[in-house]
């Protein structure tokens, strides 16, 4: 599902008010960094939920199996048209991710750009999220801590990230009952 920034945009500034302390400074952050044209484009928020949307490998396509050259997304076609007029990616549960994944969305995301040698993901801001102490990648035929080396953590993209750590749980502080859904 594809969303405007406007949209979102309008619906953050109505709930910026119900933002905690560190919510609002990395909101604030990235916003930041949007609007700054030399800013920084790849954020990581571990441990943080992130609404819609729909699978990685659905909007890029991306086959299930991973490989080194997968992108499956002819540069004339609708979706790559729809996928060139993406500002921001918001990647949630972005620890299940396998480090090629992130490869072939890069890559794909240069081609659409014209960016082969230059900026990350074709200059598109890519904000993600999840929690390292919750899930890894699941490799084909990769066992143990052999899946370590799968994950965005061991891309060579990792140290162009800019971090920031949730800590304040938020469901227990606002549990969901039956009742509130």
């Amino acid at each position: 599902m594809y969303i405007s920034f406007a949209e979102i945009q309008s619906k953050a500034t109505s709930l910026l008010t119900d933002l905690n302390t560190e919510q609002k400074f990395v909101y604030d952050e990235i916003m930041q960094e949007r609007d700054d044209i030399n800013g920084r484009r790849l954020f990581f928020i571990e441990a943080t939920l992130l609404p819609n949307g729909s699978t990685v490998h659905r909007a890029f396509g991306i086959p299930l199996i991973t490989e080194e050259d997968m992108e499956q997304i002819d540069l004339a076609s609708r979706r790559a048209e729809e996928l060139k007029q993406v500002d921001v990616i918001l990647w949630d549960e972005a620890t299940m991710s396998d480090r090629r994944v992130y490869n072939c969305v890069n890559r794909l995301l240069r081609a659409l750009h014209d960016e082969a040698d230059e900026e990350d993901f074709g200059g598109v801001m890519l904000v993600a999220g999840g929690d390292w102490k919750q899930t890894l990648p699941i490799v084909h035929e990769v066992q143990g801590e052999g899946v370590i080396d799968y994950t965005l953590k061991h891309s060579v993209m990792w140290s162009r990230f800019k971090q920031f750590s949730l800590k304040t749980n938020m469901r227990a502080i606002n549990p969901v009952t039956p009742t509130s859904l």
